[in-house]
């Protein structure tokens, strides 16, 4: 599962790098560097993601 700072669900996802991907699209939209959180089998990780250079 991948919440944004907000706690809303962005979806649900098979593995980590798949949640991960779909956090890049969102933060890419803001335009501006996020923190989102992602629940693994391991428990919750809240991450900061800034967009790519390239976007």
């Amino acid at each position: 599962m991948l919440l944004d700072e907000g706690s809303a669900e962005l979806g649900l996802f098979e593995t980590e790098v798949q949640a991960l991907d779909r956090a890049h699209e969102y933060v890419r939209r803001a335009g501006e560097p996020r923190y989102v959180i992602v629940q693994t089998e391991d428990g919750w990780r809240e991450t900061l993601l800034a967009p790519l250079a390239a976007d």
